[in-house]
């Protein structure tokens, strides 16, 4: 997490702190997130209450929102990436070749010439 983003989430932090006592309980996070979620804000805030209360206090510090914060973050990056590397992947080899590309980029309408194809992935044998 580069300094933009911890300073981001330290300034939501505080936010969401309305008596200012360096924790987040689980009112606190009910009420920042009814805007986004509306009623579907319990549910979310129960979810990371489980997933940033470390030490089971029933509330969250700074350092365990950070933490959760950026695990969160990679997890979603991580998975968003390997969702889309797999629906291009269709052979399952873990390698992404042209025909593959081509298949799911639509070629079939022959929108696109074959060497453009052959350029963006040049084979390796």
């Amino acid at each position: 997490m580069d300094n933009g983003e911890t300073e981001q989430q330290r300034k939501i932090f505080h936010q969401l702190d309305e008596n200012n006592d360096g924790v987040l309980t689980r009112e606190e996070l009910v009420k920042g997130f009814r805007n986004f979620y509306g009623d579907m804000a319990e549910i979310h805030v129960d979810e990371i209450m489980k997933m940033a209360d470390l030490n089971g206090n029933g509330s969250i510090d700074y350092t365990e929102w950070l933490a959760a914060t950026l695990n969160k973050q990679k997890l979603l990056n991580d998975t968003k990436l390997r969702i889309a590397f797999d629906y291009f992947d269709k052979d399952k080899s873990g390698k992404i070749d042209k025909f593959e590309l081509k298949s799911v980029m639509g070629s079939k309408r022959k929108l696109v010439d074959d060497s453009v194809w052959d350029s963006i992935i040049a084979e390796v044998d």
